[in-house]
């Protein structure tokens, strides 16, 4: 997890060389086009999304650019350990659309009309499931599932988890070795 600025707090972020190591294990996607991806507060994009309500509210992705509720932007900095657990696990499921967009090759606004398209489409199969049957958010889902299923397999889903920790401190040697000891790489 990588923090902004004390003087940005709005800044784009970016993640860590740690959390990279992890997502790119758990959720497939390659390093290379993690170290791209920037975090971004939802109010940097012109729909203002994602539309989220509820605390800590959701992300929605353009291309290489996340755009994260105010609560989860802040996640990382911030000293709520449920929280950043929340943010790491939407983050595992938001960098398997990163590598969607990067596949379909349409730019962030293409991208993000394909979505609008895939919702659409759920919709007349799916009607009010659309969005959680929407088969680029399943595989999407993905992303999230494998992390659980590791933290849970090794320690439980908690805000205090070794690999949450070693996030936390961006120490790549302390991940590196623990995937490792856990089978996962």
């Amino acid at each position: 997890m990588e923090l902004a600025p004390a003087n940005e707090m709005n800044a784009p972020q970016r993640l860590n060389e740690a959390t990279i190591l992890l997502l790119s294990t758990v959720a497939g996607v390659d390093a290379a086009l993690l170290r791209t991806i920037e975090l971004h507060p939802r109010e940097h994009n012109w729909l203002r999304a994602p539309w989220y309500g509820g605390r800590p509210g959701g992300a929605m992705v353009l291309g290489d650019r996340i755009y994260l509720s105010r609560a989860l932007f802040h996640a990382p900095q911030g000293n709520d350990r449920t929280l950043q657990l929340q943010w790491l696990l939407l983050i595992a499921h938001e960098v398997v659309h990163v590598r969607q967009a990067a596949d379909l090759r349409r730019g962030r606004i293409g991208f993000g009309l394909w979505a609008a398209g895939q919702y659409a489409l759920s919709f007349l199969r799916n009607g009010r499931h659309a969005y959680s049957r929407a088969a680029f958010e399943v595989e999407a889902e993905q992303g999230r599932k494998a992390l659980t299923a590791l933290l849970r397999r090794t320690g439980g889903i908690h805000g205090d988890h070794l690999a949450m920790r070693c996030a936390r401190a961006n120490d790549l040697p302390g991940m590196r070795m623990w995937l490792t000891e856990v089978g996962a790489i």
